[in-house]
Order: C-alpha cells, then sequence, then structure tokens
C-alpha cells in the first residue's frame, strides 16, 4: 500500500461541476486518497433526483447538512433531515433527490475511489 501523505482541500481548490438543477463540488479524488475513496459536496435544488443506480464495487455514505435529502433504498424513499446518514453498500440499488422546494446541501464519500471520475462526462 503507497504512504499516505496530509493534505488540505481549501474552498476555491475544489473541482465544481454543473449537475442540472444542481452543483457538485469534488473535495477530494482518487489523486489525494491514493484510490482508497473520495468525497464530494452536493447542493440539489428543487426537483433533482439520479436515476436508480448500483455501484457493483463501491459503498457510498451520504450525510445531509441543510435541508431535507431524500434516499431510495430498501426499495422506498426515505426523507433525511439535516444531521441524517445514509450507507448504500456495495451492489444495493439507491437513487438521492430532492422532493422539496429549497436547495438541499450534501456530502457523499465512497471508497474505493472512482466514482468522482463520474461527474466530468
Amino acid at each position: 500500500m503507497p504512504e499516505r501523505k496530509p493534505f488540505v482541500v481549501l474552498p476555491d481548490s475544489a473541482r465544481v461541476y454543473d449537475t442540472g438543477l444542481g452543483e457538485t463540488r469534488i473535495l477530494v479524488a482518487s489523486e489525494q486518497s491514493g484510490g482508497a475513496w473520495w468525497l464530494g459536496s452536493f447542493a440539489s435544488n428543487a426537483g433533482r433526483k439520479t436515476s436508480l443506480h448500483v455501484h457493483f464495487s463501491a459503498e457510498e455514505q451520504i450525510y445531509v447538512l441543510e435541508g431535507i435529502l431524500s434516499v431510495w433504498l430498501d426499495d422506498r424513499w426515505k426523507d433525511l433531515p439535516a444531521g441524517a446518514l445514509a450507507v448504500a453498500p456495495a451492489r444495493v440499488p439507491h437513487a438521492v433527490g430532492n422532493r422539496t422546494n429549497q436547495t438541499v446541501r450534501f456530502l457523499v464519500s465512497g471508497e474505493p475511489a472512482g466514482f468522482e471520475r463520474f461527474f466530468p462526462d
């Protein structure tokens, strides 16, 4: 395993992507974590939802910072308030969405890293 080094991510050094009705800021990518994990900060406007999807080799953790984020897990939507955490293990179908009329802010991390490469596309 390669030696891991400490690092700092300043707000203006994050990679920012327009995701349509929202914004993604990649704070930690494969390069910083040695491929171990990634971390993104998300703003999701009213009506923004991902499609139901599966990560076959990665787990995701979703932490709500502000607002109410809806998460599809266990075959139903669950509304998560600020301070709530959801975990989607590898191979578990899931989706996230904002079913409110206010912006929702949340963090998503996953391991191993790699999914963050999806956002530039």
